[in-house]
């Protein structure tokens, strides 16, 4: 059931990205590079009470201007597996402010002291009020891994240079 409560909110979200006005977002800021923190709480991920996490990512425009930008990510949630992940970014921010990030890449988690690596993919969903080269917002994440998933909330921080 929650499962299903995630989802349903996520479409909604999609939904309400993609149905947003336009305004002069891209005149205003060139976004050719962007060094962000995510800081959020991630709810009783791995049957543990909500843990903190931390996801940290540098991003190139593609172009001059452009909406898409590509990059690297780094997340971190601070539990007893030790949830680290390192992935590459495919970003497109939409002239309302919101942006929208995939992010597939490698998880290393650790279970009674073995390591274990596998396949982990993030959908990332964020609006940005900026303040000149600076930004900031609330975000939301979904982690899929071969175990499950985990979604976390929490606040976008970000300088563009």
């Amino acid at each position: 059931m929650l499962k299903k409560r995630i989802l349903i909110l996520s479409l909604t979200g999609l939904s309400i990205l993609l149905g947003q006005e336009q305004h002069d977002h891209h005149d205003e800021h060139g976004h050719h590079n962007e060094l962000s923190i995510a800081l959020g709480v991630t709810p009783g991920h791995d049957n543990e009470n909500s843990k903190m996490g931390i996801h940290v990512h540098y991003i190139k425009g593609v172009g001059n201007h452009s909406p898409y930008g590509l990059g690297i990510s780094l997340e971190t949630i601070f539990d007893k597996h030790k949830h680290n992940s390192l992935g590459l970014v495919g970003l497109y921010r939409f002239e309302s402010g919101f942006t929208i990030a995939y992010v597939p890449g490698l998880l290393f988690v650790e279970h009674e002291n073995d390591n274990e690596m596998q396949f982990t993919q993030h959908l990332e969903l964020c609006y940005e009020f900026e303040l000149k080269q600076f930004h900031l917002g609330p975000q939301f994440d979904i982690g899929i891994e071969k175990d499950g998933f985990h979604y976390s909330f929490g606040i976008h921080l970000g300088v563009d240079f």
